[in-house]
């Protein structure tokens, strides 16, 4: 994770041995669930 320069928050995610499919991912903030999304990957 790092800061751009408008101080978002970025994050990078190796996917390289995910196989493909749908994934979902989930944002927490003290402790409090922000939001749900789904990610494809294909080959």
């Amino acid at each position: 994770m790092y800061f751009d320069k408008r101080n978002d928050v970025k994050m990078m995610l190796d996917g390289s041995d995910l196989k493909s499919g749908v994934y979902l991912y989930s944002l927490f903030a003290d402790g409090k669930l922000i939001g749900t999304k789904s990610m494809i990957r294909t080959e």
